[in-house]
């Protein structure tokens, strides 16, 4: 769900039930995003989030979504009015976007196997001179990303290995990154790891991501910015 964009800064309250079966969050929030405004005065966005929990086929499982609605303003003064999305894009956004997600966890054999899927969309902002969308400021193209993922402990609690995926549509024009204009370029990756608990509390991660896709075409002036390729080594003590 981050590629989309709905990691924002934000203030507001939450309602939470669940038991050993389901969960539900029923949120009232306003974002705190846009040219350094206070934001978040008014609690006019609305966030569901829920899930089923349980045990399928001896694994540990969960599926569930995450809807974002509503609108909020980045200041007091253009809240409740509509912002020309090019002119005033600090004004008042709307917040929308949608994510399903499912989980399973369990042994294989001796070694613990997390496998984790998802998809998530922000449409595009208004055409006709409406409110930006907070997670996707295109007017033409929706923003939206695959994801799985998969964690295998090779020697228990002490060593993984890890495999994901992620196919995306960027939300940017083709045109303006090298590509063909008029189509919603894309967005692909690759990215293969390895974790090793060294002592108690630290852990070393090795982790390698390959992108592709429109963005990273030969022609694309995106990859040229950003590269095509990123390696992350990782060293996380805990106290």
């Amino acid at each position: 769900q981050q590629y989309i964009g709905t990691a924002t800064n934000a203030s507001g309250f939450a309602l939470v039930t669940s038991n050993e079966n389901f969960f539900a969050n029923i949120s009232k929030w306003g974002a705190t995003s846009g040219q350094g405004q206070a934001g978040g005065r008014a609690l006019t966005s609305n966030y569901v989030r829920a899930a089923l929990t349980g045990d399928v086929a001896g694994f540990d499982s969960a599926i569930g979504f995450q809807s974002w609605s509503g609108t909020s303003a980045s200041d007091s003064v253009a809240y409740g009015t509509v912002v020309n999305a090019v002119a005033q894009p600090w004004g008042l956004y709307d917040t929308k976007a949608f994510a399903i997600d499912a989980q399973i966890e369990g042994d294989v054999g001796d070694m613990p196997l997390l496998i984790i899927a998802s998809y998530a969309k922000a449409p595009a902002s208004s055409s006709t001179g409406g409110n930006v969308n907070l997670f996707n400021s295109s007017s033409v193209f929706d923003k939206s990303s695959f994801n799985i993922g998969a964690e295998l402990g090779i020697v228990r609690n002490v060593a993984t290995v890890q495999l994901a995926y992620r196919k995306a549509l960027s939300g940017i024009d083709g045109g303006t990154v090298g590509g063909t204009a008029g189509t919603n370029a894309t967005d692909n990756a690759v990215m293969i790891g390895a974790t090793y608990a060294i002592a108690l509390n630290a852990r070393l991660e090795l982790t390698y991501s390959m992108y592709s896709g429109d963005l990273y075409s030969t022609t694309s002036n995106y990859a040229n910015a950003t590269g095509t390729s990123q390696t992350v080594l990782d060293l996380a003590f805990g106290f």
